[in-house]
């Protein structure tokens, strides 16, 4: 199972393009990527028009000169569900601010690129604790700081509350 994540850009007050990413999602890989390559409001537009991602790479476009899909996709080129296997209703959705967070804790990070130009995040569910700044948490990361919380997993107390299992084992 990957780390799955939203990644947004702000288009008004409380409206967001938001496209999925399957894996990888991890502010040490995802949300450095997205500071590295994907900086300007320009490059944020190009890689929300590919819709949904599998997985997301330095690279948006890859080599026409050479074979490239979901199957055998081009090193450090991002997979694109509806680009590389013909995926269809994946494209970006817009969304409020509430609604990126209605994941359930099932999206371990949302990434938004704001109006000032600047990658912000917070964790699934933990959106009450307000958008935390990509740079300056890896930043922290980079120094031992874990400033990182384990997913909110409420959902599988309410699935393990009087189960059969603990009938059966006695437990």
């Amino acid at each position: 199972m990957g780390t799955r994540s939203l990644i947004a850009k702000q288009i008004g007050p409380d409206t967001y393009r938001t496209i999925f990413c399957k894996i990888e999602g991890h502010l040490e890989s995802q949300g450095e990527m997205l500071l590295q390559y994907y900086n300007t409001p320009e490059q944020v537009d190009k890689l929300l028009d590919l819709g949904d991602l599998y997985t997301l790479c330095p690279k948006l476009e890859p080599d026409p000169s050479k074979h490239h899909s979901y199957e055998k996709p081009q090193a450090d080129v991002t997979v694109a569900y509806q680009r590389d296997w013909q995926c269809t209703n994946v494209e970006a959705e817009i969304n409020t601010f509430e609604e990126l967070d209605e994941s359930g804790g099932m999206i371990e990070f949302i990434y938004i690129f704001d109006q000032n130009n600047e990658w912000k995040y917070f964790q699934g569910g933990y959106s009450e604790e307000g958008l935390r700044d990509v740079r300056a948490d890896l930043q922290a990361l980079e120094q031992g700081i874990d400033i990182l919380k384990g997913p909110p997993f409420d959902f599988l107390d309410e699935l393990l509350d009087d189960s059969p299992y603990e009938e059966i084992s006695g437990l």
